[in-house]
């Protein structure tokens, strides 16, 4: 888990903090805000719900320590698709659905967060 950062702009990063090999955020210097940007990469249903619980656990401290002021941007692959038969329950968050989903749209709506991976136009 990384980022790359253009050379031109590396003045920009503030900081980065690696927190395992799943999760990474940086901030970086940006006006009229600062960025701070999320990584995540979860494992697939395979893995056991304990997994998971830490996942999530790890992905709220990072939550908690990210600046209130900034642009917060969480992005990765979730292996967790929300869909429109969520949308009864989680209307404010408006994204197919699997068994991970639940979770995700917890974490989401507990931070405020919007899944936004469906705003665009996707191929049938």
């Amino acid at each position: 888990m990384g980022f790359l950062v253009h050379k031109d702009t590396i003045r920009t990063v503030m900081g980065c903090h690696p927190v395992s090999s799943r999760l990474i955020s940086i901030r970086l210097n940006a006006a009229p805000f600062n960025m701070s940007v999320v990584q995540s990469y979860a494992r697939t249903n395979d893995y056991s719900d304990e997994y998971m619980d830490d996942f999530y656990n790890q992905l709220q401290e990072i939550m908690e320590e990210t600046y209130k002021k900034d642009i917060l941007v969480v992005q990765g692959n979730w292996k967790a698709k929300a869909g429109k038969d969520a949308q009864a329950i989680w209307r404010d968050i408006i994204l197919t659905t699997n068994e991970r989903v639940h979770r995700r749209l917890e974490f989401a709506a507990t931070n405020k967060l919007k899944l936004a991976n469906t705003l665009g136009v996707h191929k049938p």
